[in-house]
């Protein structure tokens, strides 16, 4: 199938090289004048030819793209966007909680430091206490947090935020008992484009609460990554949205009750978006959870471990389209292996002890279990 989206030179802008350039303007001069390379006519045009080039070959066809939501860029892209209604989402700080231990009676102020220990070539990640506290008599106090710098840095692991970047006088030790959750990276160019293309593709078609208009609602909220569109099966009349984070993650009460209040309003019914009287349940989906285990043929430029992590990393990737067809294919997983540096074979993979294409549910979505590579 003819690829209509993919930018082609304008015929206009065809032919315009330095060469093709400094040759029509060596041609215009009189026969009788040396326009051979070296000598000062050539050189003293040159450096016009290269620059006018770069101006059309570059810049002028750089120019044009930024005018398309299908090759725009950054803010560009973002005025693509704002013409139709439609804001990048920003990014999300991470939260969580801190236990401090110390002297009671000491008072801990709302927006006191805490950091992460740096590590190797990974700087420390400061987090906010969110409100003030004071140790009680038993010599703890559990502080709610959110990481200074939104995005996927402020997900750190338990028991890793152990300092304090405040001197106050009690403290006798930080912990973060569980990890910090729900950091994520600001809307990219990619994922904001294609919500900018499917509105557009959508004009003309019933915005009233259609399967496409709760489908580009969930989307609209900060941290959706998929969704998918569940009809009523019984007399109700009740959708379903089943949800998947921007990470590849199930969807977390939190996530869920953004979207629902974002489509229902609950609190604002003139705002509402799904048509009166429609009832709506937002939720995670099943978890399909998926073991795998084969044998890699590779060199020895990464270690099994590093292989592990990029197999599941691309993985999260394939598991959107795969829940949309309905489908894991047996022949995607195994093909993975070959896009990872070093690896040459495999063999013996198995997904769930079986070879063969993973059917998906409707209300299920494909979640990574336990991953064993061999070698």
């Amino acid at each position: 199938m003819k690829n209509i989206y993919e930018y082609k030179t304008p015929e206009f802008l065809q032919g315009q090289s330095a060469a093709e350039i400094h040759s029509r303007m060596l041609a215009s001069f009189p026969g009788d004048i040396d326009t051979s390379e070296g000598q000062f006519l050539w050189d003293f045009t040159m450096p016009t030819a290269i620059e006018k080039a770069e101006m059309i070959e570059f810049q002028l066809n750089e120019a044009i793209k930024e005018m398309f939501p299908f090759y725009a860029s950054g803010h560009w892209l973002d005025l693509h966007g704002a013409n139709r209604g439609i804001v990048r989402k920003e990014a999300v700080a991470a939260q969580g909680a801190v236990t401090i231990t110390g002297t009671a009676g000491t008072i801990i102020p709302a927006q006191t430091s805490l950091f992460t220990s740096a590590t190797g070539d990974r700087a420390a990640i400061e987090f906010l206490t969110d409100t003030a506290a004071v140790i009680d008599t038993t010599g703890t106090v559990t502080i709610p947090i959110t990481a200074a710098i939104a995005g996927i840095s402020g997900n750190v692991a338990a028991e890793t935020i152990l300092l304090t970047g405040n001197m106050i006088a009690g403290i006798a030790a930080v912990n973060n008992q569980a990890a910090t959750h729900g950091g994520i990276e600001e809307e990219d160019d990619e994922a904001l484009r294609a919500r900018i293309i499917a509105y557009d593709q959508n004009q003309g078609v019933s915005f009233v609460g259609s399967m496409a208009d709760y489908k580009r609602w969930a989307l609209e909220v900060d941290g959706v990554g998929s969704v998918t569109v569940i009809p009523p099966t019984d007399d109700t009349g009740k959708i379903q949205l089943l949800l998947v984070d921007s990470k590849g993650d199930l969807a977390d009460s939190d996530l869920c009750t953004a979207v629902y209040n974002h489509i229902m309003s609950p609190d604002q019914p003139e705002q509402r978006l799904a048509p009166i009287n429609a009832l709506l349940e937002v939720k995670a989906p099943a978890a399909l959870y998926l073991n795998i285990v084969g044998t890699v043929v590779k060199d020895d430029s990464l270690t099994v471990t590093q292989v592990k992590e990029i197999f599941s990393g691309l993985l999260r990737e394939i598991y959107p389209l795969a829940a949309e067809s309905g489908v894991l294919k047996y022949s995607q997983v195994v093909g993975l292996f070959l896009q990872i540096p070093g690896e040459s074979d495999y063999k013996d993979v198995k997904i769930n002890g079986n070879m063969v294409n993973i059917v998906i549910g409707d209300n299920q979505y494909p979640v990574t279990g336990q991953v064993v590579i061999r070698q």
